[in-house]
C-alpha cells in the first residue's frame, strides 16, 4: 500500500440515514476527542444539570463536525442546526468509530432457565 492510499484510510464517505452525502475523517487517537470534551466543560458530565449537559454538547459536537466533516463543510456548505438529530448521531459515530474506547459493546444475552419443560425429570 503507497502513502496516499494509507491516508485515504483516515476519512470515509457515506451516506446517513435521512440522505445526506458525508465524507468524515476518522478519528485514530482518543487525544484530540478528550481534548474537545475538556474545553467544553464535558469532562464530567454527571456533574451538569440537563440544561447545562444539552447546550455543551451541541456546543461539543458542532465543534466536532466543524473540525472533522470534511464535506459538506459546515458553516460553509451546511449549517449545523441543519442537520437531522438522527444524522447527527450518525456522523459523530462514524468519526469516532475506530476509538476502541468509545465503541459500544453489544450487551450481553441473558438465557432464560427452562423452567417446566417436558425433559425436567
Amino acid at each position: 500500500m503507497n502513502i496516499e492510499e494509507y491516508k485515504r484510510k483516515k476519512f470515509k464517505t457515506f451516506i446517513t440515514g435521512e440522505g445526506l452525502k458525508v465524507t468524515v475523517k476518522v478519528l485514530t487517537s482518543p487525544l484530540p476527542f478528550v481534548k474537545l470534551l475538556k474545553k467544553h466543560g464535558l469532562e464530567k458530565p454527571e456533574k451538569l444539570s440537563p440544561e447545562e449537559l444539552l447546550e455543551k454538547s451541541e456546543a461539543f459536537q458542532k465543534e466536532l463536525f466543524e473540525k472533522y466533516m470534511v464535506s459538506p463543510k459546515i458553516g460553509e456548505e451546511l449549517a449545523y442546526e441543519d442537520i437531522f438529530d438522527v444524522d447527527r448521531a450518525e456522523i459523530q459515530n462514524v468519526i469516532c468509530e475506530k476509538l476502541q474506547w468509545f465503541r459500544q459493546q453489544p450487551l450481553p444475552t441473558i438465557q432464560k432457565p427452562n423452567i417446566g419443560s417436558n425433559n425436567s425429570r
